[in-house]
Protein backbone atom coordinates (compact mmCIF):
# COMPACT_ATOMS: atom_id res chain seq x y z
CA UNK A 1 0.00 0.00 0.00
CA UNK A 2 2.83 2.42 -0.77
CA UNK A 3 0.39 4.65 -2.69
CA UNK A 4 -1.52 5.31 0.53
CA UNK A 5 -0.49 7.26 3.59
CA UNK A 6 -2.46 6.32 6.70
CA UNK A 7 -3.32 9.09 9.15
CA UNK A 8 -5.03 8.45 12.48
CA UNK A 9 -6.73 11.57 13.83
CA UNK A 10 -7.10 11.42 17.61
CA UNK A 11 -4.38 10.36 20.04
CA UNK A 12 -6.65 9.12 22.82
CA UNK A 13 -6.84 5.47 23.83
CA UNK A 14 -8.74 4.34 20.72
CA UNK A 15 -6.67 6.35 18.25
CA UNK A 16 -3.38 5.29 19.81
CA UNK A 17 -4.43 1.63 19.77
CA UNK A 18 -5.43 1.86 16.11
CA UNK A 19 -2.26 3.71 15.11
CA UNK A 20 0.12 1.33 16.86
CA UNK A 21 -1.71 -1.73 15.51
CA UNK A 22 -1.65 -0.43 11.92
CA UNK A 23 2.01 0.62 12.23
CA UNK A 24 2.84 -3.09 12.35
CA UNK A 25 1.74 -3.40 8.70
CA UNK A 26 2.64 -0.03 7.20
CA UNK A 27 3.52 3.62 7.73
CA UNK A 28 1.10 5.49 9.98
CA UNK A 29 0.99 9.10 11.10
CA UNK A 30 -0.76 9.93 14.38
CA UNK A 31 -2.33 13.34 15.05
CA UNK A 32 -3.63 14.89 18.27
CA UNK A 33 -5.51 18.09 19.08
CA UNK A 34 -2.38 20.22 18.82
CA UNK A 35 -0.81 18.52 15.82
CA UNK A 36 1.15 15.44 14.80
CA UNK A 37 2.59 13.05 17.38
CA UNK A 38 6.18 11.85 17.11
CA UNK A 39 8.35 9.46 19.11
CA UNK A 40 7.88 6.00 20.59
CA UNK A 41 4.47 4.81 21.81
CA UNK A 42 3.69 1.52 23.57
CA UNK A 43 0.56 -0.66 23.46
CA UNK A 44 0.17 -3.18 26.28
CA UNK A 45 -2.03 -6.19 25.57
CA UNK A 46 -2.87 -9.37 27.43
CA UNK A 47 0.02 -11.35 25.96
CA UNK A 48 2.25 -8.90 24.14
CA UNK A 49 3.76 -5.43 24.10
CA UNK A 50 3.87 -3.46 20.85
CA UNK A 51 6.18 -0.48 20.42
CA UNK A 52 5.91 1.89 17.47
CA UNK A 53 7.94 4.91 16.47
CA UNK A 54 5.97 7.70 14.85
CA UNK A 55 7.45 10.28 12.50
CA UNK A 56 6.14 13.69 11.51
CA UNK A 57 3.98 13.59 8.35
CA UNK A 58 4.72 15.54 5.17
CA UNK A 59 3.31 19.05 5.26
CA UNK A 60 1.31 18.56 2.06
CA UNK A 61 -0.26 15.45 0.54
CA UNK A 62 1.61 13.77 -2.29
CA UNK A 63 -1.09 11.15 -2.93
CA UNK A 64 -4.55 10.14 -1.75
CA UNK A 65 -4.59 8.63 1.73
CA UNK A 66 -6.58 6.91 4.43
CA UNK A 67 -7.78 9.11 7.31
CA UNK A 68 -9.14 7.32 10.38
CA UNK A 69 -11.03 9.61 12.75
CA UNK A 70 -10.88 8.33 16.33
CA UNK A 71 -12.21 11.49 17.98
CA UNK A 72 -15.27 12.39 20.03
CA UNK A 73 -18.37 12.97 17.90
CA UNK A 74 -18.52 16.66 18.84
CA UNK A 75 -14.94 17.13 17.57
CA UNK A 76 -15.41 15.39 14.21
CA UNK A 77 -16.23 18.35 11.97
CA UNK A 78 -13.52 20.49 13.56
CA UNK A 79 -10.96 17.71 13.13
CA UNK A 80 -11.78 17.31 9.46
CA UNK A 81 -11.33 21.05 8.91
CA UNK A 82 -8.06 21.07 10.90
CA UNK A 83 -6.43 18.34 8.80
CA UNK A 84 -7.95 19.27 5.45
CA UNK A 85 -4.56 20.46 4.06
CA UNK A 86 -3.24 16.88 4.32
CA UNK A 87 -6.15 15.35 2.41
CA UNK A 88 -5.76 14.83 -1.32
CA UNK A 89 -8.85 14.36 -3.49
CA UNK A 90 -9.92 10.74 -3.56
CA UNK A 91 -8.78 10.05 -0.01
CA UNK A 92 -10.79 7.66 2.16
CA UNK A 93 -12.32 8.83 5.44
CA UNK A 94 -13.06 6.11 8.02
CA UNK A 95 -15.00 7.52 11.00
CA UNK A 96 -14.89 5.59 14.30
CA UNK A 97 -16.92 7.99 16.47
CA UNK A 98 -19.47 6.69 18.97
CA UNK A 99 -23.08 7.78 18.98
CA UNK A 100 -25.71 8.71 16.42
CA UNK A 101 -23.62 10.69 13.93
CA UNK A 102 -25.51 9.99 10.71
CA UNK A 103 -26.49 13.69 10.27
CA UNK A 104 -22.83 14.71 10.73
CA UNK A 105 -21.64 12.16 8.17
CA UNK A 106 -24.28 13.34 5.69
CA UNK A 107 -23.19 16.95 6.19
CA UNK A 108 -19.48 16.16 5.82
CA UNK A 109 -20.13 14.02 2.73
CA UNK A 110 -21.84 17.02 1.15
CA UNK A 111 -19.23 19.58 2.23
CA UNK A 112 -16.27 17.41 1.23
CA UNK A 113 -17.62 15.32 -1.62
CA UNK A 114 -14.14 14.78 -3.11
CA UNK A 115 -13.47 12.21 -0.35
CA UNK A 116 -14.93 8.74 0.20
CA UNK A 117 -16.77 8.60 3.54
CA UNK A 118 -17.28 5.42 5.58
CA UNK A 119 -18.14 4.33 9.12
CA UNK A 120 -16.28 1.90 11.34
CA UNK A 121 -17.27 0.26 14.62
CA UNK A 122 -14.84 -0.10 17.53
CA UNK A 123 -15.35 -3.15 19.72
CA UNK A 124 -12.70 -2.88 22.41
CA UNK A 125 -11.84 -1.01 25.57
CA UNK A 126 -8.53 0.76 26.10
CA UNK A 127 -7.04 3.40 28.37
CA UNK A 128 -4.04 5.71 28.37
CA UNK A 129 -1.64 4.76 31.16
CA UNK A 130 0.54 7.77 30.34
CA UNK A 131 1.23 10.01 27.36
CA UNK A 132 3.35 7.26 25.80
CA UNK A 133 1.66 4.06 26.99
CA UNK A 134 -1.78 2.66 26.16
CA UNK A 135 -3.36 -0.51 27.54
CA UNK A 136 -5.94 -2.73 25.86
CA UNK A 137 -8.64 -4.18 28.13
CA UNK A 138 -10.32 -6.51 25.63
CA UNK A 139 -9.15 -10.03 24.83
CA UNK A 140 -10.19 -9.96 21.17
CA UNK A 141 -10.27 -6.29 20.11
CA UNK A 142 -11.82 -5.48 16.75
CA UNK A 143 -12.61 -2.59 14.44
CA UNK A 144 -15.27 -3.50 11.89
CA UNK A 145 -15.40 -1.56 8.64
CA UNK A 146 -16.80 -1.67 5.11
CA UNK A 147 -15.29 0.19 2.18
CA UNK A 148 -16.36 0.44 -1.46
CA UNK A 149 -15.44 -2.12 -4.11
CA UNK A 150 -13.12 0.48 -5.63
CA UNK A 151 -11.17 0.44 -2.34
CA UNK A 152 -10.46 -3.30 -2.40
CA UNK A 153 -6.69 -2.92 -2.00
CA UNK A 154 -7.19 -0.61 0.96
CA UNK A 155 -9.56 -3.12 2.57
CA UNK A 156 -6.92 -5.82 2.17
CA UNK A 157 -4.36 -3.54 3.76
CA UNK A 158 -6.54 -2.89 6.81
CA UNK A 159 -7.28 -6.59 7.21
CA UNK A 160 -3.57 -7.36 7.26
CA UNK A 161 -3.77 -5.98 10.80
CA UNK A 162 -5.46 -8.38 13.23
CA UNK A 163 -7.35 -5.43 14.72
CA UNK A 164 -9.45 -4.82 11.58
CA UNK A 165 -12.18 -7.04 10.14
CA UNK A 166 -14.40 -6.36 7.16
CA UNK A 167 -18.05 -6.11 8.15
CA UNK A 168 -20.65 -8.17 6.34
CA UNK A 169 -23.35 -5.67 7.36
CA UNK A 170 -21.91 -2.36 8.56
CA UNK A 171 -25.29 -0.71 9.23
CA UNK A 172 -26.22 -3.60 11.50
CA UNK A 173 -22.88 -3.24 13.32
CA UNK A 174 -23.42 0.51 13.69
CA UNK A 175 -26.91 -0.02 15.13
CA UNK A 176 -25.69 -2.74 17.49
CA UNK A 177 -22.94 -0.48 18.85
CA UNK A 178 -25.32 2.48 19.17
CA UNK A 179 -27.79 0.32 21.13
CA UNK A 180 -25.02 -0.86 23.47
CA UNK A 181 -23.71 2.67 24.01
CA UNK A 182 -27.18 4.10 24.64
CA UNK A 183 -27.75 1.57 27.41
CA UNK A 184 -24.28 1.04 28.85
CA UNK A 185 -22.82 4.55 28.70
CA UNK A 186 -26.02 6.18 29.96
CA UNK A 187 -26.47 3.82 32.90
CA UNK A 188 -22.83 3.78 34.02
CA UNK A 189 -22.51 7.58 33.82
CA UNK A 190 -25.85 8.27 35.53
CA UNK A 191 -24.80 6.19 38.54
CA UNK A 192 -21.05 6.84 38.24
CA UNK A 193 -20.34 3.11 38.15
CA UNK A 194 -16.72 2.00 38.47
CA UNK A 195 -17.05 -1.01 36.13
CA UNK A 196 -19.42 -2.03 33.36
CA UNK A 197 -20.25 -5.16 35.34
CA UNK A 198 -22.15 -3.03 37.87
CA UNK A 199 -24.82 -2.38 35.24
CA UNK A 200 -26.38 -5.70 36.24
CA UNK A 201 -27.11 -4.27 39.70
CA UNK A 202 -29.62 -1.84 38.16
CA UNK A 203 -32.06 -4.30 36.59
CA UNK A 204 -35.13 -2.05 36.49
CA UNK A 205 -33.30 0.76 34.74
CA UNK A 206 -31.50 -1.70 32.47
CA UNK A 207 -34.73 -3.32 31.24
CA UNK A 208 -36.38 0.04 30.56
CA UNK A 209 -33.29 1.40 28.82
CA UNK A 210 -33.19 -1.61 26.52
CA UNK A 211 -36.85 -1.17 25.63
CA UNK A 212 -36.51 2.55 24.98
CA UNK A 213 -33.24 2.21 23.05
CA UNK A 214 -34.73 -0.39 20.73
CA UNK A 215 -37.74 1.86 20.16
CA UNK A 216 -35.40 4.79 19.45
CA UNK A 217 -33.56 2.81 16.78
CA UNK A 218 -36.90 2.43 15.01
CA UNK A 219 -37.24 6.23 14.99
CA UNK A 220 -33.67 6.88 13.83
CA UNK A 221 -33.77 4.15 11.17
CA UNK A 222 -37.52 3.93 10.39
CA UNK A 223 -37.22 1.60 7.41
CA UNK A 224 -34.02 -0.21 8.16
CA UNK A 225 -33.45 -1.62 11.65
CA UNK A 226 -31.15 -4.54 10.96
CA UNK A 227 -31.73 -6.82 13.98
CA UNK A 228 -34.43 -8.05 16.35
CA UNK A 229 -34.82 -6.86 19.92
CA UNK A 230 -33.44 -10.17 21.17
CA UNK A 231 -30.36 -9.83 18.95
CA UNK A 232 -29.67 -6.31 20.22
CA UNK A 233 -29.99 -7.47 23.81
CA UNK A 234 -27.71 -10.47 23.18
CA UNK A 235 -25.11 -8.13 21.68
CA UNK A 236 -25.29 -5.85 24.72
CA UNK A 237 -24.83 -8.80 27.04
CA UNK A 238 -21.79 -9.94 25.05
CA UNK A 239 -20.21 -6.46 25.20
CA UNK A 240 -20.87 -6.19 28.92
CA UNK A 241 -19.24 -9.59 29.42
CA UNK A 242 -16.19 -8.69 27.32
CA UNK A 243 -15.72 -5.36 29.11
CA UNK A 244 -17.04 -6.24 32.57
CA UNK A 245 -13.95 -5.00 34.40
CA UNK A 246 -13.62 -1.80 32.37
CA UNK A 247 -14.53 1.69 33.52
CA UNK A 248 -16.85 3.10 30.87
CA UNK A 249 -15.32 5.89 28.80
CA UNK A 250 -18.20 8.24 29.61
CA UNK A 251 -17.61 7.69 33.33
CA UNK A 252 -13.92 8.47 32.82
CA UNK A 253 -14.85 11.69 31.02
CA UNK A 254 -17.36 12.57 33.73
CA UNK A 255 -14.86 12.07 36.54
CA UNK A 256 -12.20 13.98 34.63
CA UNK A 257 -14.67 16.81 33.94
CA UNK A 258 -14.11 16.43 30.20
CA UNK A 259 -16.80 17.02 27.55
CA UNK A 260 -19.02 13.99 26.91
CA UNK A 261 -20.90 12.74 23.86
CA UNK A 262 -24.30 13.17 25.51
CA UNK A 263 -25.88 14.93 22.53
CA UNK A 264 -25.13 11.88 20.37
CA UNK A 265 -26.45 9.33 22.86
CA UNK A 266 -29.03 9.99 25.60
CA UNK A 267 -29.44 13.59 24.46
CA UNK A 268 -30.97 12.39 21.19
CA UNK A 269 -34.34 12.03 22.94
CA UNK A 270 -34.41 15.54 24.45
CA UNK A 271 -36.94 16.81 21.92
CA UNK A 272 -38.83 13.54 21.44
CA UNK A 273 -42.00 12.42 23.19
CA UNK A 274 -41.61 9.57 25.67
CA UNK A 275 -38.33 7.86 26.63
CA UNK A 276 -38.78 8.63 30.31
CA UNK A 277 -35.86 6.52 31.52
CA UNK A 278 -33.38 7.86 28.96
CA UNK A 279 -34.46 11.40 29.85
CA UNK A 280 -34.27 10.74 33.59
CA UNK A 281 -30.75 9.30 33.43
CA UNK A 282 -29.66 11.99 30.96
CA UNK A 283 -30.76 14.55 33.54
CA UNK A 284 -28.81 12.77 36.28
CA UNK A 285 -25.67 12.93 34.16
CA UNK A 286 -26.17 16.63 33.50
CA UNK A 287 -26.74 17.27 37.23
CA UNK A 288 -23.55 15.41 38.14
CA UNK A 289 -21.54 17.64 35.80
CA UNK A 290 -22.38 20.76 37.79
Amino acid sequence: MKDFATHVIGDGAVGTTVAISLSMVGTVYLHGRTGPVSGNLVLLNQDQTLTAKFELPPSTPDSKGLFIFAVKAFDLEKSVAQYLPLMAAGSTMLVLCNGYIDPEIKKLSSLYSKFHWHRGVVVFGASKQSEDVCRLHTVQPKVYFALGEYEHMLSCHLQSSSLFSRSENILRDIQMKLFANLVMNTLTAAYNLTTNEEVWLHQNELQLLMEESFDLLGVLYPADVRATKAEFQAYLKAVLTLTKGNTNSMVVDLRSKRPMELDYLSGIVSNLTGYSMLKKLHGQILDSKT
